[in-house]
């Protein structure tokens, strides 16, 4: 249900408030922003193209509020989630990363797929074009 806030003594910022009635049970979804627009098939069909979801990714206390984010985006007529940020700040990327600028590592680089893993520690900046190979694995 979408919700304000009651008005502050001092003018401030605009706030959009998603609201949940009870306190969230694990895996439960807390609010959800969906991006929509009209269905060119089919006029006042909307439908989705875009989608961010709050989930709790613990039963909620008076301490415990852990919350992770799913972002999803629709590539022709299915929906798949392209980025979670999860409740202690780590982000995985669910297809490939593109970076158009500089990358600072401030601690390793940690190879965890198939073949060999294994943990890279960078102590000086890298500079390498952008096809060439900085490290091989």
């Amino acid at each position: 249900a979408f919700s304000t806030a009651t008005a502050p003594a001092v003018p401030s910022a605009a706030e959009l408030l998603l609201r949940r009635d009870n306190g969230p049970s694990i895996n439960n979804q807390i609010g959800k922003i969906q991006f929509q627009a009209e269905n060119p098939a089919s006029s006042n069909n909307w439908v989705a193209g875009a989608q961010i979801i709050a989930t709790a990714a613990a039963t909620w206390s008076g301490t415990v509020k852990d919350t992770k984010l799913d972002f999803y985006t629709f590539e022709g007529n299915a929906s798949s989630n392209r980025l979670t940020i999860q409740a202690n700040g780590d982000a995985r990327f669910y297809e490939n990363v593109e970076i158009d600028g500089n990358l600072t590592v401030d601690g390793n680089i940690i190879h965890g797929g198939t073949g060999n893993g294994g943990t890279y520690n960078f102590s000086d900046t890298v500079n390498a074009s952008s096809n060439e190979n900085i490290f091989s694995i």
